[in-house]
């Protein structure tokens, strides 16, 4: 079964693949994301300051805002978890 990933979970993985400074190949291929797909979701966050793209050294690094947001999409998916397990054992 194929799953389509959202918006959400494929920026999640870029800032993820960005925690240490990467190009934009090595975010792809980190993310498992195409070309295009990496070029979509990174053009708008340099500007709303989750990742820092690091121009001299053509990186992007993420910033302490990624990483927040990365800690709290990990404990929504934990809460989801927990709750879906709870719905299947009643």
């Amino acid at each position: 079964m194929v799953r389509y990933r959202s918006g959400t979970d494929i920026t999640t993985q870029i800032l993820e693949a960005a925690l240490e400074p990467s190009t934009q190949t090595a975010i792809m291929f980190r993310s498992y994301a195409a070309h295009r797909q990496v070029k979509y979701y990174l053009s708008p966050v340099p500007q709303n300051g989750s990742i820092d793209y690091m121009a001299g050294e053509k990186k992007y690094k993420s910033k302490q805002e990624g990483i927040k947001f990365l800690e709290v999409y990990e404990q929504i998916e934990l809460l989801a978890g927990l709750m879906a397990t709870a719905v299947l054992s009643e």
